[in-house]
């Protein structure tokens, strides 16, 4: 219930102020497999409080010889504005006729997760620290500066909802800054150009 209620309040006594849409296209070995597009909003709150939302939905189509898989993610994120606190997770994968469900939210300064898949729920929670964030709120909280420039965080997995440890560095190449992210112990490679990931 408190679930509901959460999402209703954050849809009718808020405006939105800003938004911004980006696409991108998602590559494997050199080829495209699908697409990702994500939109930000900072929605304003009639009192002052301020929070910062990301949709995003991708779509994966990987063929290897007879086998053809296509995969579809749908998610929301939203954070307080300054501090990226987390509020609010919710995504969905669908993967042939099996599809996994997250969500999680704060309550008292706990983070509440369930991960439903294929009807199998499991529940979990952990003390929230102060400086935790979203994996994809990184983006947003540090400037590509301070990305390449390199450092240490936990944050909270958008695809485990638990906490993992990530690390950045990376270097300036004209004008694109080519960031290199550990997460996990697996490397993912992302180019920012004019503030956008390409």
């Amino acid at each position: 219930m408190w679930r509901f209620l959460f999402v209703l309040i954050i849809t009718f006594s808020c405006f939105y102020c800003f938004s911004e849409e980006n696409v991108y296209s998602i590559s494997m070995l050199g080829q495209k497999i699908g697409t990702s597009t994500e939109k930000w909003e900072i929605i304003q709150h009639k009192d002052g409080k301020c929070f910062i939302k990301l949709d995003s939905r991708s779509v994966m189509e990987i063929k290897r010889g007879d086998d053809f898989l296509k995969m579809t993610t749908d998610s929301a994120v939203i954070s307080e504005c300054k501090t990226f606190k987390p509020l609010l997770i919710k995504t969905e994968t669908k993967e042939f006729s099996s599809s996994v469900s997250r969500f999680g939210t704060i309550k008292e300064n706990i983070f509440h997760a369930e991960i439903t898949k294929n009807n199998n729920k499991e529940n979990f929670s952990y003390p929230l620290e102060d400086d935790l964030t979203f994996f994809s709120m990184i983006f947003k909280q540090h400037s590509p500066e301070e990305l390449i420039k390199g450092f240490r965080k936990t944050v909270i997995s958008e695809e485990s909802l638990n906490k993992v440890e990530v690390s950045f560095s990376g270097e300036k190449k004209g004008d694109v800054y080519v960031v290199n992210v550990n997460y996990s112990r697996v490397p993912i490679q992302f180019h920012i150009t004019n503030g956008v990931i390409v």
